[in-house]
């Protein structure tokens, strides 16, 4: 086995990480496939139903209850879809496998550029795709674990220098996907506005700070 792994280049050991990691969390998804996985995923598809009924841009929705500023992120993209004529109910049926699949493989490269170890790299993606809480997670707080993942994307954008455009462009993605990741996105907008050189990074991360700080003051409701 040992030998195996030696023999696969990094790029066909992330494409095996994705897989495994769709592969796991597909599976209640299949064997429930009339069902709903949690509640939450009720609330998720009613939302984009409404948005596929009334498109806005943003717009207050009722969930769990009570009225509520959302992050737009897993909006629009259900929406959208539901306008082009796939349901929402199907998108969360297929979203949670490739979000894992996404967040396996991540991590598995970020782990690979730490350690250079593949072996490593490959603990990792399974301590991540057999988590427990990150399996919970996924099972009803997509927006969450949308969250996590374009952060970690952005911590695997720093590690290979990524132009800021790239850098600060996840992180306004970010800042759209879950409230919490808006507030980390704020601070490391702030922290790489400050920490730039030159005026053109300067302008971009003063951008994504921006937007960042619209985004939670939308979400909490100010003024």
């Amino acid at each position: 086995m040992a030998k195996a792994l030696s023999n696969i280049g990094p790029r066909m050991l992330y494409i095996i990480s994705f897989i495994m990691g769709f592969a796991v969390r597909l599976y209640p998804e299949l064997k429930y496939l009339d069902l709903p996985i949690s509640w939450d995923t009720l609330e998720y598809i009613s939302v984009a139903r409404d948005f596929a009924e009334k498109p806005k841009i943003l717009t207050t929705y009722l969930w769990l209850g009570g009225w509520r500023n959302l992050p737009p992120l897993l909006t629009w993209i259900p929406g959208l879809l539901a306008l082009a004529g796939i349901d929402s109910w199907m998108f969360f049926k297929i979203y949670p496998p490739i979000s894992i699949g996404i967040m396996s493989m991540i991590t598995m490269a970020i782990a690979y550029r730490l350690s250079n170890s593949k072996w490593i790299a490959l603990a990792s993606s399974l301590l991540m795709v057999f988590n427990p809480y990150i399996l919970g997670q996924s099972q009803q707080w997509h927006r969450h674990v949308l969250g996590v993942i374009m952060l970690l994307a952005y911590l695997y954008l720093c590690e290979r220098r990524a132009r800021p455009i790239h850098r600060a462009s996840i992180l306004i993605i970010a800042a759209l996907s879950y409230e919490p990741a808006a507030v980390i996105a704020l601070l490391l907008s702030i922290a790489e506005a400050v920490m730039s050189r030159d005026r053109g990074s300067m302008g971009i991360f003063a951008l994504s700070t921006a937007i960042s700080l619209a985004a939670l003051l939308w979400y909490i409701g100010f003024p």
